[in-house]
């Protein structure tokens, strides 16, 4: 029998840190000699969506499918990562739901310092670019 693996959603705004926390911590798991998958819904969506829309109707498709791989790799055995923001309660509620080992670790982080970080960064580990200044 397979034992279950776990999932941890890192989950915060645009330029919170996700990506730079959800690296660190495989980092750190790897160290302690304990595997882990990081399912990323940026690269994930560079698959799915070629060019994206960022529509509601993409996000759920997106969202889905991120749980959806995240569930079959816990059930087999393989640690996940979840970086994603995950925007609606319901993404996460839905991995919640499930994913029997699940955790989400919101990082909180100034919108100001989020919009700054963002503005400047040079590695988007999947990410679009500008996201606040498109928005505002």
């Amino acid at each position: 029998m397979v034992q279950k693996g776990w999932c941890v959603w890192v989950t915060g705004l645009p330029g919170s840190g996700k990506s730079v926390v959800s690296e660190a911590l495989l980092k750190l798991l790897k160290k302690e000699g304990i595997g882990a998958q990081l399912l990323s819904s940026d690269a994930l969506r560079k698959v799915l969506t070629p060019k994206p829309s960022y529509s509601l109707r993409e996000r759920d498709i997106v969202y889905a499918t991120l749980v959806y791989v995240a569930k079959l790799l816990t059930q087999n055995g393989v640690n996940v990562v979840i970086d994603a923001t995950g925007n609606l309660r319901r993404y996460r509620e839905n991995a919640r739901r499930g994913i029997p080992n699940f955790i989400e670790a919101y990082l909180e982080c100034p919108l100001k310092v989020c919009m700054e970080r963002e503005a400047k960064r040079g590695k988007t580990y999947y990410a679009p670019k500008q996201i606040y200044t498109s928005a505002l």
